[in-house]
């Protein structure tokens, strides 16, 4: 969420949609469709600002992981959906100028989301098909933007998160589950338009992650992890100057995948934003 003054409290809930269809081996993409993923979240974001410089985030999740593979013309489905795991995030604002700013913060992601899910079988599902991943993570984010002095409606930003994964110590009842650690770096500009008086937030920015493969037992996990560049334009709506709509896709660029693993093809999140003092106006 953005950074915002003393006890202003922000809300945001959005659907996210995120399909899997481009199967690969490292840069090589192969003509094979039998196996697609996709993933549904409705996701409740909220921040407030107790100064003008320190805040605190709290996201919620409900997440529907679906997954199809095509074995000789015959589908075979898996699904799971539970909520996923709570992210709490902490946030200073570092240095405040009137056209350029940077903050940081540091957060966890609490182990909340179920990882015990089960097909109709009655056998537990993988670690990727669980709402949840049961480990609890630690969460380093950085935010720098500026604005242009050519044209001060426009600004330029960066946005750096580091991921350090943790471990699940009950996965499928007696082994060790880690996630690969994740390094995320964003880099976009964004403008304010008045149109019809109406106001127009468009952006564009893109967005390199990269993820280490998984362990299991401390043993690395086959076809996890690897390299990843993103698109990903944005508008956002004002009706007024407290609620805004949002849309925006993601599409990849460029992608270097360890092993063979089905990967990102489009991603898709929609939303409504809303914010409001919580001290008397007078």
């Amino acid at each position: 969420m953005p950074m915002e003054d003393a006890h202003i409290l922000q809300m945001n809930v959005s659907y996210d949609l995120n399909t899997l269809n481009t199967l690969k081996t490292g840069r090589e993409v192969i003509k094979d469709r039998n196996r697609t993923r996709r993933t549904h979240s409705m996701i409740w974001e909220a921040s407030y600002g107790f100064t003008k410089r320190f805040s605190a985030d709290l996201l919620f999740s409900y997440v529907r992981q679906e997954r199809t593979v095509n074995n000789f013309g015959r589908a075979e489905r898996t699904r799971s959906q539970g909520f996923g795991d709570v992210t709490f995030l902490l946030k200073y604002e570092i240095i405040s100028q009137p056209d350029y700013g940077l903050s940081g913060g540091i957060g966890l992601k609490l182990p909340s989301g179920s990882s015990t899910e089960a097909n109709e079988n009655g056998i537990r599902l993988n670690a990727d098909l669980q709402p949840g991943s049961g480990a609890m993570d630690l969460l380093l984010w950085s935010h720098f933007s500026s604005q242009l002095k050519s044209r001060p409606s426009t600004s330029i930003f960066t946005t750096l998160i580091f991921a350090g994964k943790g471990h699940n110590e009950t996965y499928l009842g007696v082994q060790d589950y880690k996630f690969g650690d994740e390094l995320q770096v964003i880099l976009g500009i964004g403008d304010r338009m008045f149109f019809v008086n109406q106001i127009f937030d468009p952006s564009v920015a893109f967005r390199y992650r990269y993820a280490a493969s998984d362990q299991n037992n401390d043993v690395a996990v086959p076809s996890t992890g690897g390299q990843w560049i993103f698109i990903n334009p944005s508008l956002s709506w004002w009706p007024n100057t407290n609620i805004s709509w949002n849309i925006n896709f993601e599409l990849p660029l460029l992608a270097n995948i360890t092993g063979t693993q089905v990967s990102p093809t489009l991603r898709l999140n929609t939303g409504l934003y809303y914010k409001f003092t919580t001290k008397d106006k007078n």
